[in-house]
């Protein structure tokens, strides 16, 4: 028996090949949709999901994995490792971390630590790898801990979206009433796209624009800013963009990062269904952070 168990759920978008790649457990999140429950990327697709939300008749919603989902897990893990390290959303956002931490407290012979990774999406997975990476390369619990929480302290997560719609059923935006008037007067050309940073684990309106594309290109100059305005070429710097299906956009913005930052550590992936469902079609994000 040996080893430390990487355990993280569905919200954080990682793809199969990563997941197979890096040895992870992922639990997948529910999507409550016409009246039935259905696990995330396994009973429900992303196409159903999009469907949904571009139908908007009847609009899915999400529940985090039970705590006998993850009970039934760390079960699984006995005796095959001699620790596991579960990396979720921010706990203020959703109850997967509470329901984590009690299903730890019934399965007192596997030492289980739980890490707020205070993003989501892309940041989530950011923050999974860094953990992967440091277990790959030897390291002990502690060691796997630290690296995942310094790129958690570290990371930019900023997502641009279609609109403001789908957000505002989540309730989890704290200043978001300040900007629906602003956004949204009943005029074609008066309507901005607003761009959000996760700030303190949650998701705050940063800016609105004109354009999806002058969003993109001040979210660029706002991550320079914040990344690399040291200028010091030395930084290590890893990134990734996610997006529910405008690959040319998340291409274009790859680009862009690999020229910028030359990172040692870069992703494209697709927001999560889960995820989704709060931001809208159309939404792209990007999560970044120096070492």
């Amino acid at each position: 028996m040996s080893g430390i168990a990487i355990i993280t759920d569905s919200s954080s978008g990682l793809s199969a090949e990563l997941i197979a790649r890096h040895d992870l457990h992922v639990l997948p999140y529910y999507i409550l949709a016409g009246g039935r429950m259905l696990r995330d990327g396994i009973q429900i697709s992303r196409e159903e999901v999009f469907r949904l939300l571009h139908d908007g008749r009847h609009l899915p919603t999400t529940k985090a994995p039970a705590q006998e989902d993850f009970a039934a897990l760390f079960r699984s893990l006995l005796g095959k490792v001699d620790a596991a390290l579960v990396i979720l959303p921010p706990r203020e956002r959703t109850a997967a971390y509470q329901h984590a931490d009690s299903a730890r407290l019934r399965i007192p012979d596997l030492p289980i630590t739980l890490i707020d990774s205070r993003h989501t999406s892309a940041g989530q997975a950011l923050v999974v790898l860094a953990a992967a990476r440091a277990r790959a390369a030897g390291g002990d619990l502690d060691t796997v801990i630290a690296e995942a929480q310094r790129a958690a302290d570290r990371m930019e997560f900023w997502i641009v979206l279609e609109s403001l719609k789908f957000a505002a059923r989540s309730g989890r935006v704290p200043n978001i009433a300040q900007y629906q008037r602003a956004t949204h007067f009943g005029s074609a050309s008066h309507v901005r796209v607003p761009v959000m940073r996760h700030q303190n684990g949650a998701p705050h309106i940063a800016f609105t624009a004109r354009s999806a594309d002058q969003a993109i290109e001040r979210l660029k100059a706002e991550l320079v800013d914040r990344v690399s305005a040291s200028g010091d070429a030395s930084h290590r710097v890893h990134a990734a963009i996610t997006h529910t299906g405008d690959a040319a956009q998340a291409e274009s913005i790859r680009a862009w990062a690999q020229s910028t930052w030359s990172p040692v550590e870069m992703h494209v992936l697709e927001i999560p269904p889960v995820i989704a469902v709060y931001s809208g079609p159309g939404a792209i994000a990007v999560a970044v952070y120096a070492e």
